[in-house]
């Protein structure tokens, strides 16, 4: 909020730069205060893509390079696929995180283990757990049955856990590889 003398008043909003003024009859003094956000992280390195013919194509990007041993790294897995109305490309990803106590490395190992699994597994089985719900989150691989998987998140996303397809499995093992 900005005041003068006068009984003027003007307010910027949030994320906007914001001056902040004094007014006296000697002096004016300004100060700026700019508000910084921290950036999304950048999935600047992708693992690999392979296309599933019609039904789309899996791909997998993280924010360090393959097999890096950097901790506290983020997986982004998505999916493209055809919408069924207008053939047009939609899309869904889903982001785990290394936390602090694994590599991307070694979540990398227990995420193509977990889906390469998956075509044998019974339904119920867990493939594969990372991190800890009594220390913030948790993410399991469950077998649904004939190589489908489900990304059970805990706490729950909003949207509902994802379930991905045998063929999706199978491209994400192979990726993750």
């Amino acid at each position: 909020m900005i005041s003068n003398s006068r009984g003027l008043t003007a307010s910027l909003f949030l994320g906007c730069t914001l001056l902040i003024g004094s007014v006296s009859a000697q002096e004016t003094t300004v100060t700026t205060v700019t508000t910084v956000t921290t950036p999304a992280p950048a999935f600047a390195y992708p693992l690999g893509t392979m296309p599933l013919g019609k039904m789309g194509v899996c791909s997998v990007q993280a924010t360090a390079p393959r097999a890096s041993l950097a901790k506290a790294q983020q997986l982004k897995f998505a999916v493209d696929y055809p919408a069924p109305q207008s053939g047009a490309t939609k899309y869904r990803y889903y982001v785990v995180s290394t936390g602090r106590s694994k590599s991307l490395a070694q979540v990398q190992a227990i995420f193509a283990d977990g889906f390469a699994r998956a075509a044998s597994a019974a339904a119920g089985t867990e493939l594969c757990k990372l991190g800890d719900i009594t220390l913030g989150g948790e993410v399991r691989l469950i077998a649904r049955g004939n190589g489908e998987t489900e990304m059970i998140y805990s706490p729950a996303l909003s949207g509902g856990n994802p379930v991905f397809s045998p063929a999706e499995s199978a491209a994400f093992a192979q990726i993750l590889r």
